[in-house]
């Protein structure tokens, strides 16, 4: 008989979590349907009739405003045939209609023509798209869950939601995503990536040793700013504080917004610092002072994952520094950026080599057991510590099994 999947006695994560698609399967059908999972943003939207294509684990999606100005989440895929209604990643439209056989849906997903006779007692309401069970909106970002269990957004993202507000919620302006979006095929299982932008701070020196030669480093890794914080709904976040904060355009903006009462000293505080942090299960942020990226781990396999990422900032930050964000993201954290490429390089080669492990092999979650904690919102530990981590995967196995409420 197999071991479980995460030995809470042990610590241990075993492989088959990463590599078997029988538990990819068992997924798709529990995290991926209990869970909230963020579709896209309000900036990507800008009248009624706008749509973008998404995805909700494997499902195909479509994302619109309504003429009645809310957000619809449904599946792309014809309740005919199966084929994908809409072929175009983003729009504007009216209905959409299917390509196979001109079944004609509105942007609620709802069934509105068919083109052939149909028998007297066709009830189109019944051959709507899949529609999510719920929308929500957190400051700009839109979540959708296919599960009327679920709780409400604001309890899932819980105490976490003190770390997302100082990305998302840091001015009354809100934010924007810059346009478009980098692209990345991952050659590894999605959890690997979600739990290194959570709660991995071990791996840049070796992965990205390079770029700390430069002298690109200005962290205090023994400071109280310097900790991973997590969550029992899973999420995880590194806040690394640095040992200086230099003058610049971004710091006067900070200064700004502390001085309209956008933010607290508090959060100035930890906005002077290096924040990546990933929502349950696959929403990820990496934060530098005037540079943030966005990312979704699509999983696609097994042992395949689609990155989409895009740059975040506030929508009312000066012009310079929304440029400055944008190029810093692309030089770091794009599909040819200086951090990804070491990343994906990295991310392939652990895909490789857990796929030729055998089921017994396991995953070593030892380090930090009895940390201490530091003097910030939810469960802390110190910046070595795999409890951070290994709380993700107790939550990943828990709503797996559908042991508790996603």
């Amino acid at each position: 008989m197999l071991a479980p999947l995460v030995d809470r006695a042990d610590r241990t994560v075993s492989v088959r979590a990463f590599t078997d698609p029988d538990v990819f399967a068992r997924e798709q059908q529990s995290v991926f349907t209990h869970s909230w999972l963020c579709l896209g943003h309000r900036s990507q939207f800008k009248t009624a009739g706008d749509f973008i294509q998404t995805r909700a684990g494997t499902r195909p999606m479509l994302l619109c405003l309504g003429d009645d100005g809310a957000y619809h989440a449904f599946v792309n895929v014809c309740s005919h045939r199966g084929a994908r209604v809409c072929q175009l990643e983003s729009g504007h439209t009216e209905r959409f209609v299917c390509p196979y056989h001109n079944w004609a849906y509105n942007t609620r997903g709802e069934l509105v023509g068919v083109p052939r006779q149909a028998p007297p007692d066709f009830d189109k309401s019944r051959w709507g798209l899949r529609r999510a069970a719920r929308v929500a909106t957190y400051g700009d970002l839109i979540f959708a869950t296919f599960s009327e269990q679920a709780p409400p957004l604001h309890d899932y993202l819980g105490d976490f939601r003190g770390y997302l507000d100082l990305l998302v919620r840091s001015s009354a302006a809100g934010t924007e995503l810059s346009g478009g979006t980098h692209r990345s095929r991952v050659h590894c299982n999605w959890k690997l990536p979600a739990e290194q932008f959570g709660a991995d701070n071990w791996h840049f020196q070796a992965v990205h040793g390079s770029l700390a030669r430069l002298g690109r480093r200005n962290e205090d890794p023994h400071g109280d700013d310097s900790f991973h914080a997590y969550t029992p709904q899973g999420h995880m976040l590194i806040s690394v504080a640095p040992r200086t904060e230099f003058a610049s355009p971004y710091s006067f903006y900070l200064d700004e917004l502390l001085a309209r009462g956008e933010i607290s000293a508090a959060q100035r505080r930890l906005l002077r610092c290096t924040l990546v942090m990933t929502v349950f299960p696959n929403l990820s942020f990496v934060y530098f002072p005037g540079m943030c990226s966005m990312r979704v781990w699509h999983p696609s396999a097994a042992g395949e994952t689609e990155l989409w990422s895009w740059a975040l900032h506030n929508r009312d930050a000066p012009a310079g520094l929304k440029a400055s964000n944008r190029s810093q993201v692309t030089q770091l954290f794009s599909p040819t950026g200086m951090l990804e490429q070491d990343d994906l390089e990295v991310w392939a080669q652990l895909g490789h080599n857990l796929a030729a492990m055998p089921p017994s092999f396991r995953l070593c979650y030892a380090f930090g057991a009895g940390d201490a904690g530091r003097p910030h919102a939810g469960a802390t530990a110190a910046l070595q510590s795999d409890l951070p981590a290994f709380e993700f995967y107790q939550r990943w196995a828990a709503v797996l099994e559908q042991e508790v409420p996603a």
